[in-house]
Protein backbone atom coordinates (compact mmCIF):
# COMPACT_ATOMS: atom_id res chain seq x y z
CA UNK A 1 0.00 0.00 0.00
CA UNK A 2 1.04 3.59 -0.57
CA UNK A 3 1.03 6.17 2.10
CA UNK A 4 -1.79 8.57 1.33
CA UNK A 5 -1.90 11.92 3.10
CA UNK A 6 -4.66 12.00 5.64
CA UNK A 7 -7.31 14.58 4.87
CA UNK A 8 -9.02 16.21 7.76
CA UNK A 9 -11.93 18.56 7.93
CA UNK A 10 -11.18 21.99 9.34
CA UNK A 11 -11.78 22.23 13.04
CA UNK A 12 -13.81 25.02 14.57
CA UNK A 13 -10.55 26.67 15.64
CA UNK A 14 -9.18 26.53 12.07
CA UNK A 15 -12.44 27.90 10.67
CA UNK A 16 -12.41 30.70 13.27
CA UNK A 17 -8.82 31.62 12.35
CA UNK A 18 -9.73 31.71 8.67
CA UNK A 19 -12.73 33.86 9.49
CA UNK A 20 -10.58 36.26 11.50
CA UNK A 21 -8.14 36.62 8.62
CA UNK A 22 -10.92 36.89 6.04
CA UNK A 23 -13.22 38.97 8.25
CA UNK A 24 -10.57 41.54 9.09
CA UNK A 25 -9.03 41.66 5.59
CA UNK A 26 -11.61 44.21 4.33
CA UNK A 27 -11.16 46.21 7.52
CA UNK A 28 -7.37 46.20 7.13
CA UNK A 29 -7.73 47.23 3.49
CA UNK A 30 -10.03 50.07 4.45
CA UNK A 31 -7.53 51.15 7.11
CA UNK A 32 -4.73 51.12 4.57
CA UNK A 33 -6.72 53.44 2.32
CA UNK A 34 -7.51 55.74 5.23
CA UNK A 35 -3.89 55.82 6.37
CA UNK A 36 -2.57 56.32 2.82
CA UNK A 37 -3.49 59.98 2.92
CA UNK A 38 -7.02 60.26 1.62
CA UNK A 39 -7.41 63.57 3.45
CA UNK A 40 -7.28 66.61 1.21
CA UNK A 41 -5.11 69.65 1.86
CA UNK A 42 -7.57 72.22 3.19
CA UNK A 43 -5.20 75.17 3.55
CA UNK A 44 -5.68 78.07 1.16
CA UNK A 45 -2.78 78.79 -1.21
CA UNK A 46 -0.57 81.72 -0.21
CA UNK A 47 1.20 84.47 -2.10
CA UNK A 48 4.98 84.93 -1.69
CA UNK A 49 4.29 87.75 0.81
CA UNK A 50 2.32 85.33 3.03
CA UNK A 51 -1.22 86.55 2.24
CA UNK A 52 -3.80 84.00 1.17
CA UNK A 53 -5.01 83.72 -2.42
CA UNK A 54 -8.74 84.31 -2.74
CA UNK A 55 -10.76 82.22 -5.17
CA UNK A 56 -13.65 83.57 -7.22
CA UNK A 57 -15.57 80.32 -6.75
CA UNK A 58 -17.80 79.94 -3.68
CA UNK A 59 -16.40 77.57 -1.03
CA UNK A 60 -18.82 74.75 -1.89
CA UNK A 61 -18.31 74.95 -5.68
CA UNK A 62 -15.52 73.97 -7.97
CA UNK A 63 -14.42 76.55 -10.55
CA UNK A 64 -15.92 74.34 -13.29
CA UNK A 65 -19.40 74.54 -11.71
CA UNK A 66 -21.63 72.55 -9.43
CA UNK A 67 -21.14 68.82 -9.14
CA UNK A 68 -24.40 66.88 -9.07
CA UNK A 69 -25.39 65.57 -5.65
CA UNK A 70 -24.65 61.88 -5.19
CA UNK A 71 -27.61 59.51 -4.97
CA UNK A 72 -28.08 58.15 -1.47
CA UNK A 73 -28.32 54.34 -1.66
CA UNK A 74 -28.42 53.72 2.06
CA UNK A 75 -27.36 54.90 5.49
CA UNK A 76 -25.07 53.75 8.25
CA UNK A 77 -25.40 55.12 11.77
CA UNK A 78 -22.17 54.63 13.68
CA UNK A 79 -21.85 55.66 17.31
CA UNK A 80 -24.86 57.97 16.87
CA UNK A 81 -23.59 59.68 13.70
CA UNK A 82 -25.43 58.97 10.43
CA UNK A 83 -23.60 58.70 7.12
CA UNK A 84 -25.07 58.59 3.62
CA UNK A 85 -23.81 55.69 1.53
CA UNK A 86 -23.61 56.77 -2.12
CA UNK A 87 -21.76 53.89 -3.79
CA UNK A 88 -22.46 50.18 -3.39
CA UNK A 89 -20.72 47.11 -4.82
CA UNK A 90 -22.33 43.67 -4.76
CA UNK A 91 -19.18 41.56 -4.97
CA UNK A 92 -19.09 38.01 -6.26
CA UNK A 93 -19.02 35.96 -3.06
CA UNK A 94 -15.77 34.20 -2.28
CA UNK A 95 -16.31 30.58 -1.26
CA UNK A 96 -13.33 28.69 0.13
CA UNK A 97 -13.00 25.48 2.08
CA UNK A 98 -15.54 25.67 4.92
CA UNK A 99 -16.50 29.31 4.26
CA UNK A 100 -19.58 29.87 2.09
CA UNK A 101 -20.71 33.44 1.38
CA UNK A 102 -24.03 34.47 -0.13
CA UNK A 103 -23.52 38.26 0.10
CA UNK A 104 -20.43 40.48 0.07
CA UNK A 105 -21.53 44.10 -0.05
CA UNK A 106 -19.19 47.11 0.01
CA UNK A 107 -20.64 50.56 0.67
CA UNK A 108 -18.86 53.91 0.37
CA UNK A 109 -19.75 57.46 1.36
CA UNK A 110 -18.20 60.66 2.69
CA UNK A 111 -18.36 62.66 5.87
CA UNK A 112 -19.38 66.33 5.76
CA UNK A 113 -15.63 67.10 5.70
CA UNK A 114 -15.06 64.89 2.65
CA UNK A 115 -13.43 61.96 4.50
CA UNK A 116 -14.26 58.63 2.87
CA UNK A 117 -16.20 56.04 4.89
CA UNK A 118 -16.71 52.35 4.12
CA UNK A 119 -19.05 49.64 5.37
CA UNK A 120 -18.70 45.97 4.44
CA UNK A 121 -21.51 43.46 5.06
CA UNK A 122 -21.08 39.69 4.65
CA UNK A 123 -23.70 36.97 4.89
CA UNK A 124 -21.79 33.72 5.29
CA UNK A 125 -21.46 30.38 7.00
CA UNK A 126 -18.29 28.86 8.38
CA UNK A 127 -18.36 25.10 8.72
CA UNK A 128 -22.14 25.24 8.32
CA UNK A 129 -22.57 27.77 11.15
CA UNK A 130 -23.93 31.23 10.27
CA UNK A 131 -21.38 33.95 11.01
CA UNK A 132 -22.44 37.20 9.35
CA UNK A 133 -19.91 40.04 9.55
CA UNK A 134 -20.03 43.85 9.44
CA UNK A 135 -16.98 46.11 9.28
CA UNK A 136 -16.57 49.90 9.25
CA UNK A 137 -13.85 52.39 8.40
CA UNK A 138 -14.46 56.06 9.09
CA UNK A 139 -13.50 58.95 11.37
CA UNK A 140 -14.23 56.74 14.39
CA UNK A 141 -11.51 54.31 13.28
CA UNK A 142 -11.56 50.79 11.84
CA UNK A 143 -14.03 48.41 13.47
CA UNK A 144 -15.44 44.95 12.82
CA UNK A 145 -17.68 42.37 14.40
CA UNK A 146 -16.15 39.46 16.24
CA UNK A 147 -19.40 37.59 16.73
CA UNK A 148 -22.38 36.92 14.50
CA UNK A 149 -23.91 40.24 13.38
CA UNK A 150 -27.62 40.89 12.84
CA UNK A 151 -27.92 40.97 9.04
CA UNK A 152 -31.31 40.86 7.32
CA UNK A 153 -31.64 40.54 3.52
CA UNK A 154 -35.06 41.20 1.96
CA UNK A 155 -36.33 42.86 -1.22
CA UNK A 156 -32.84 43.80 -2.48
CA UNK A 157 -32.00 45.60 0.78
CA UNK A 158 -29.75 44.57 3.63
CA UNK A 159 -30.22 46.00 7.09
CA UNK A 160 -29.31 45.26 10.65
CA UNK A 161 -27.20 46.25 13.60
CA UNK A 162 -24.09 45.08 15.37
CA UNK A 163 -21.64 45.88 18.10
CA UNK A 164 -18.17 46.14 16.59
CA UNK A 165 -14.75 46.29 18.21
CA UNK A 166 -11.70 48.34 17.29
CA UNK A 167 -9.77 46.21 14.80
CA UNK A 168 -6.40 47.33 16.15
CA UNK A 169 -6.86 47.22 19.94
CA UNK A 170 -9.82 44.78 20.10
CA UNK A 171 -10.98 46.79 23.12
CA UNK A 172 -13.19 49.78 22.19
CA UNK A 173 -16.75 48.91 21.17
CA UNK A 174 -18.91 50.83 18.69
CA UNK A 175 -22.56 50.30 17.67
CA UNK A 176 -23.65 50.36 14.03
CA UNK A 177 -27.08 50.29 12.38
CA UNK A 178 -27.41 50.18 8.61
CA UNK A 179 -29.90 49.97 5.76
CA UNK A 180 -28.44 49.54 2.27
CA UNK A 181 -29.71 48.76 -1.21
CA UNK A 182 -28.18 45.65 -2.81
CA UNK A 183 -27.31 46.18 -6.48
CA UNK A 184 -28.56 43.46 -8.84
CA UNK A 185 -25.25 43.26 -10.71
CA UNK A 186 -22.50 41.10 -9.23
CA UNK A 187 -18.98 42.42 -9.82
CA UNK A 188 -15.52 40.96 -9.27
CA UNK A 189 -14.03 42.95 -6.38
CA UNK A 190 -10.76 41.01 -6.22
Amino acid sequence: MTDMPETTLPTARTARRRWLVRGFAPVALAAAFALAGCAADTEAPTEPNGSTVESDAPANETPEGDEPAATVLGTATVGGTSYDITELRNCEPLNQDAVESSLELQGFGETADGERVQIDVYIQTIGGTPLDVVSWSGPEGVFGTQDHADVQLADNRVSGSATMVDSFTLEEELAIEYDLAVPNELIDCR
